[in-house]
């Protein structure tokens, strides 16, 4: 049994070979390639070579050999299965060599030996096995990043999960009815987290303050937005009479220079409306919230007016105030524009048209929008939606 040779080269190669000559000859011609070449001649010996240090590709002549070339083969498979094993055979071993491929031998070469392919062969498979064990390690890595991936992955989804329960906890009651009006509401996030936010109130002089926004953006980055604006709708509620508000487009002043001051990259649409029951007056103003607000009775049916300039963009924004007087019964239906993308229709108008006519229609209660919207059957939206009604009864 020969000793591995110098540790410099291009790596070691295992030679079992019963004849000498033929023996010398392939470590001549592999070590003149750069090969460390290692010689062993019996199954017993290649076996505890190829178990202490796998080289990296084994030449057996199994021609004239004194053991079994095929039981050597299935236990160097055993050993190290992906080392090339080149078969070299004589004329009477075509039936061994077929069930030596069989038993995972890589190539094989019919003697005499012949050196360039002889060195063809063992390069090929050195460079194959180079190849397969590269993309074995870049795989096991992928696995592993995958893995990590999923990990984070699932720790995002609990993080957001527990982010929903926040806010919808933060969300007013539905229905919530004061006197004669009943608020209620439906959200349906894009991902968990929703960018659409609704709040209703009753103030100490008994009026009804409401209002729907809409971030800009989907996800967490949005919902902090909606908490932000949950604390400053209750600050509003807890301050209302020292804030100085003169009416609804004040507010909006007033919201926008919040969202301002917190310096944030994202903005804001907002309806906002405070009713007086005892006068039956609306009083509104919008801050580019789109689509409109639908006000419905039993005599008509349409949009109030828009306008305005987001919340959180602009310090020199300013707001106009609207005031129309409500039918004894009547209903005031508001949408966030997520709403168009789950409809059919194909321009801007006739989404708009379609909205209007489903409320004139009779659908004006949150379960009659959702199954005549088709919500339910939603699978993905892609953007958030909300739906908001507020019911004015006689």
């Amino acid at each position: 049994m020969g000793a591995r040779g110098q540790d410099d080269g291009r790596g070691d190669v295992l030679v079992c070979d019963p004849t000498t000559e033929t023996r010398r000859l392939i470590e001549a011609t592999l070590a003149s390639a750069g090969y460390r070449v290692s010689e062993a001649e019996g199954a017993d010996a290649c076996l505890q070579l190829i178990s202490d240090v796998p080289p990296e590709a084994f030449v057996l002549n199994v021609s004239g050999t004194q053991f079994d070339p095929l039981g050597l083969t299935l236990r160097v498979r055993d050993l190290a299965p992906d080392l090339p094993v080149v078969v070299l055979y004589g004329p009477d071993d075509d039936v061994l060599v077929r069930s030596l491929l069989q038993a995972g031998a890589s190539d094989f070469m019919s003697l005499p030996v012949a050196e360039p392919l002889l060195l063809h062969l063992v390069e090929r498979n050195v460079m194959l096995r180079s190849h397969l064990r590269a993309m074995g390690e870049k795989e096991a890595d992928l696995e592993k990043r995958n893995r990590t991936l999923d990990d984070n992955l699932r720790v995002l989804e609990r993080d957001q999960q527990a982010g929903f329960r926040m806010q919808q906890s933060l969300m007013p009651q539905t229905p919530y009815t004061v006197g004669g009006v009943t608020f209620s509401h439906y959200l349906r996030p894009s991902l968990i987290l929703s960018g659409d936010f609704i709040d209703y109130f009753e103030l100490k002089d008994g009026r009804l303050l409401f209002f729907i926004a809409d971030v800009s953006g989907h996800g967490a980055s949005s919902a902090f937005v909606t908490v932000l604006l949950k604390s400053l709708s209750r600050r509003l509620l807890r301050e209302f009479d020292s804030l100085g508000f003169t009416g609804t487009a004040s507010m909006l002043n007033w919201f926008n220079q919040e969202l301002l001051a917190c310096e944030l990259e994202q903005h804001s649409t907002m309806f906002l409306a405070m009713f007086d029951e005892s006068a039956s007056t609306l009083q509104y103003s919008n801050a580019a919230h789109f689509p409109a607000t639908i006000l419905s009775s039993a005599e008509a049916t349409d949009y109030l007016e828009i306008g305005g300039l987001p919340l959180g963009l602009y310090k020199g924004a300013s707001y106009e105030e609207k005031v129309v007087t409500l039918p004894e019964v009547c209903s005031l239906v508001l949408f966030s524009d997520g709403v168009f993308e789950i409809m059919s229709e194909q321009t801007l108008r006739a989404k708009e048209e379609a909205l209007l006519e489903t409320v004139r229609c009779g659908c004006r209660d949150i379960d009659g929008l959702i199954a005549q919207l088709g919500l339910a059957e939603v699978v993905d939206a892609p953007d958030d939606i909300a739906l908001f009604t507020v019911a004015k009864a006689g």
